[in-house]
């Protein structure tokens, strides 16, 4: 899938940026810096997650994130923005964010619960939180928090937001942004609120610019199927495990992703003559002779690098692959190479 460069175009204006820099924000995608105000150019996912990351650290500003989210309005978030702008109330805003969130949200998983008195709005990133996903995870609360005020047309102060993260240094500083209590090291990230305030009328409510952004969502997500449907599994697991390298998948979770149950992924993946265990081995190992080969990993640190807990399941698993230890596949191609 491919994502606008709205959000790119959002960091240079914010950041200030000379011509240098600009190229700066841009290092790691194909876009030319003359080519970012044209309407045509697009990022892939890496593309735009090296984007982020060149942002942070041009900016060098613990809140650049909550700077920016409290600048960004709705619209910026494409059809879908348009989609929650024009939504009846928040309910239905919600149930149009949990079939659509994928649009603009690739690396979490989003799903909404109705309690007795509350509603809880479930986030689940797909990667490690490192910088780049809690600069993506805090955008994306105070976003939330800004299109609910702007249905209620008030702060919103009755909320809970946990983030599954330690507090940061400037953890003081989300009180400046939010307007409700903020909770670190959650066991997720969550946005609790009344129950009662789901069917709160929307003053914003247009009905036929929430038909027509509601058509367009569709159409974009019938196109991240369509195209999905052409890659084979097989390549479609690869890419995950190659996403989030340094995590241990199971098979049940790699299934999970996928929002299919395991046996499914197992049907697939036999119907094309091959197995999960058979893709993670081919990929762990890939990487394995790719990391011993560098002169700063040790056998212990590429097992910690690949998710291993330690270094003998590791040398279990790389004998498995090969045939021998790290250590003797290492003396074989050094005297390979001698040769």
């Amino acid at each position: 899938m491919r994502y606008p460069v709205t959000y790119t175009r959002l960091f240079a204006r914010e950041l200030r940026l000379d011509p240098t820099q600009l190229s700066e924000l841009l290092s790691g995608t194909c876009i030319h810096p003359d080519e970012l105000l044209q309407l045509k150019p697009s990022l892939s996912l890496d593309e735009q997650l090296s984007v982020v990351h060149n942002a942070i650290r041009l900016a060098d500003l613990p809140t650049f994130a909550l700077e920016v989210a409290s600048r960004l309005s709705l619209a910026a978030h494409g059809p879908l923005g348009t989609l929650l702008f024009a939504s009846k109330n928040l309910n239905q805003a919600w149930n149009g964010l949990a079939r659509y969130y994928m649009l603009r949200l690739p690396l979490i998983e989003l799903s909404v619960h109705y309690h007795d008195t509350s509603f809880e709005l479930f986030l689940r990133p797909k990667k490690n939180c490192d910088d780049v996903m809690i600069f993506i995870m805090e955008c994306l609360m105070l976003t939330i928090q800004r299109g609910i005020e702007l249905v209620l047309g008030r702060k919103l102060t009755e909320a809970r937001f946990e983030f599954g993260y330690p507090a940061p240094d400037y953890a003081h500083r989300y009180t400046q942004f939010f307007n409700s209590p903020c909770v670190f090291s959650a066991s997720g990230f969550r946005m609790m609120m009344p129950l009662t305030l789901l069917d709160q009328q929307n003053l914003f409510h247009d009905e036929r610019m929430y038909q027509q952004a509601l058509e367009q969502c569709e159409q974009l997500l019938t196109q991240i199927r369509v195209t999905e449907s052409s890659i084979s599994w097989q390549d479609r697991v690869r890419a995950v495990l190659r996403e989030h390298s340094g995590r241990l998948w199971t098979g049940n979770e790699i299934a999970n992703y996928f929002q299919i149950s395991g046996r499914t992924l197992i049907r697939h993946l036999r119907a094309e003559q091959t197995s999960y265990q058979t893709i993670l081995d081919q990929e762990l190992a890939r990487l394995a002779v790719e990391y011993l080969q560098m002169p700063r990993h040790t056998v212990e640190s590429t097992a910690f690098t690949l998710g291993y807990r330690d270094a003998t399941a590791f040398r279990r698993a790389f004998h498995r692959w090969f045939g021998m230890s790290p250590s003797s596949y290492l003396k074989q191609i050094t005297a390979d190479c001698q040769h």
